[in-house]
């Protein structure tokens, strides 16, 4: 605000100036400079700034901010010299007259409005394509639209909650299988809408806790307690760490690759009711869900949730064979690659001739024609990509040595 109090040639305007845009700006420069048009170079600009009440009584909304501050931004502007709180529209001959104004300024949306206040009153054009009310619906456009991105993710994540409470009030283990599928597309829908916040995360490992500790332990419970008791606990304590980030490594805020440290509880779950919930593996996944190993969580660009559908034909199928030939490919890929990767089936014409078999099989052969087909996939996975990996290399060094011997032969020739 300027100092120069001594100017005697005024010119004064009103306004809310909520939500501060440029439009407010360019109005009060354009209100400076037709004054110093008419009356000269010295003339001062006085601003009336619409109290709290008077905004709700003519707009029928409170001001989103509120006048203390609306007036220290206006006070803040070069041009400004005064600043003071207008409380009445029909006061505003009263105001012109305390601050001895001679031109009053107004938006062109006012025209004729204030031509009663006894001075020169020059109305002049809004800017074009911004409004506070514009600017007030972009923001509840956008509060919104966050708002419904945050609400998909944790419909999903209420869901897989709700299905572990449903099984520990009694209800039947196969909603567990609705709680897998929940549990895996809440994350990644939470990535898609860019929607990925710390209490997603902490809300998503609270309802794990319920759905994958507690749920499958009280199924347990009465035939084998300590059991039970030690894959709840294991479950409970694994997630305690992926809350605090120390199991999830990678994440997709630092931008690398996503995998868990440890065998994540709705896997060890699932291959634990695919076992009949046996005491043994109980205390066996207990312990992998907290070994130092990487399980990758990357699939194939096709099928995103192989991992998921693997998981549930072994919840339908209750093969042990299939759960055999899941600790065989985790042993043989633990060799052939750096990392131990979630075993499933890489190739989606695998996985296409194991639904197709699935459908086109006599009911009888039905589950040995899926565990032999997933068998034969899983346990030969691992070796099959790293020989197709060492195949496409050799066949790059090949292709580029060919390509420079002509190269060289060419030369020689010119």
């Amino acid at each position: 605000m300027r100092s120069d109090s001594f100017e005697r040639a005024t010119v004064i305007t009103f306004g809310t100036f909520d939500l501060f845009h440029k439009g407010h700006l360019r109005l009060l420069e354009r209100a400076l400079d037709v004054a110093r048009s008419k009356l000269g170079p010295r003339v001062r600009l006085v601003v009336g700034v619409s109290t709290d009440a008077l905004t709700y009584k003519k707009k029928k909304r409170v001001p989103t901010v509120p006048e203390t501050e609306r007036k220290e931004i206006v006070r803040s502007l070069r041009c400004v010299d005064v600043v003071f709180d207008e409380h009445s529209l029909d006061a505003k001959r009263e105001y012109c007259e305390r601050y001895d104004a001679q031109i009053l300024v107004m938006g062109d949306d006012h025209v004729g409005e204030f031509d009663w206040c006894g001075i020169e009153t020059v109305y002049l054009p809004r800017t074009v394509d911004i409004s506070t009310t514009q600017r007030r619906f972009a923001v509840i456009k956008d509060a919104l639209s966050c708002w419904s991105k945050l609400l998909v993710p944790t419909a999903l994540t209420t869901c897989n909650l709700a299905s572990g409470l449903a099984v520990v009030l009694g209800a039947s283990e196969y909603w567990l299988v609705v709680g897998l599928w929940c549990d895996a597309l809440d994350g990644a829908t939470a990535r898609a809408l860019d929607a990925c916040t710390e209490f997603g995360a902490r809300y998503d490992s609270a309802a794990d806790v319920v759905a994958w500790a507690i749920a499958p332990a009280v199924l347990a419970w009465r035939r084998m307690p300590l059991a039970a008791a030690t894959f709840a606990t294991a479950g409970v304590v694994r997630l305690a760490r992926f809350t605090f980030g120390e199991t999830l490594k990678g994440t997709r805020q630092s931008g690398g690759a996503r995998y868990f440290v440890g065998l994540c509880s709705p896997h060890a779950t699932m291959i634990w009711l695919a076992l009949g919930l046996a005491p043994l593996p109980a205390f066996v996944l207990a312990v992998l869900e907290h070994v130092p190993l990487t399980f990758d969580l990357k699939s194939t660009p096709h099928f995103p949730f192989l991992p998921e559908v693997v998981l549930t034909l072994l919840f339908f199928t209750r093969s042990h064979a299939l759960v055999a030939s899941l600790a065989i490919a985790a042993g043989i890929n633990l060799l052939t690659t750096t990392t131990i990767r979630i075993p499933t089936p890489r190739s989606p014409f695998l996985l296409a001739t194991t639904l197709l078999l699935l459908i086109i099989s006599p009911p009888c052969t039905t589950s040995a024609t899926l565990q032999a087909t997933l068998v034969l996939g899983l346990n030969f996975d691992g070796p099959l990509r790293c020989a197709s990996t060492l195949f496409a290399r050799a066949a790059t060094v090949l292709a580029a040595a060919t390509k420079a011997n002509i190269t060289t032969a060419k030369l020689a020739q010119s």
